[in-house]
């Protein structure tokens, strides 16, 4: 049975709502050109489609043979590369307007040359979106494909040291009305940090921008 539920769109599944949330804050419009990188979730791509048609660009990048099978429909061009140890061709530096990273960075071994093939994927002035799993031991390791985590303070090295700039960097929580509360960023970092509150939070974001 092996990868059975791991190709299904059960297991994949994106909802409308959050696509079109990402829509707004990233700003997606008509003629982008758009990465979804190591896509195991395509239902990105496939919410894309349906909300813009053939209105934008939606190529992927991913690393399985099979996932590419399942997933070729939704995208316009696929690329079989690991960007951890492949280079890629001169035809594709500079040209993503977005590039999105979803649920993807801790399962890389080699960060670093990832993030520095994703800067010259990307356009100057132009964003990328990485998504992460908040730093709660339980939720890093009950997945066993996850090798890594990051802190905030660790992933923000990583982007910079790459020459990226930090647009904006948020949390996905479950706690309600915790956007509504005036506080700090310092301050809702250090309750953030409080191991009572970890079952609320399963993500955490960042945006970033190529000066």
């Amino acid at each position: 049975m092996g990868k059975s539920y791991y190709y299904t769109e059960e297991f994949r599944n994106i909802s409308e709502e959050k696509v079109s949330y990402l829509i707004e804050k990233l700003y997606i419009t008509k003629n982008l050109r758009i990465l979804d990188f190591w896509f195991w979730n395509w239902s990105f791509a496939k919410w894309l489609r349906k909300i813009f048609w053939n209105s934008i660009i939606i190529d992927g990048i991913e690393i399985d043979k099979e996932t590419i099978k399942y997933a070729s429909k939704r995208y316009n061009n696929i690329f079989l590369k690991n960007l951890e140890n492949e280079e890629i061709e001169a035809k594709l530096t500079n040209v993503y307007d977005i590039i999105v990273a979803l649920d993807v960075f801790e399962h890389i071994l080699y960060p670093l040359n990832v993030i520095s093939k994703l800067y010259k994927l990307l356009k100057k002035g132009w964003i990328i979106y990485i998504q992460v799993p908040w730093y709660n031991p339980k939720i890093i390791w009950d997945d066993y494909t996850h090798i890594r985590w990051f802190t905030r303070n660790s992933l923000e090295r990583l982007l910079k040291d790459w020459g990226f700039s930090i647009k904006e960097v948020g949390y996905v929580w479950w706690i309600p009305f915790w956007w509504k509360l005036w506080l700090s960023e310092k301050l809702k970092e250090k309750i953030l940090s409080l191991p009572i509150l970890w079952k609320f939070f399963r993500t955490w974001y960042y945006i970033i921008w190529k000066k």
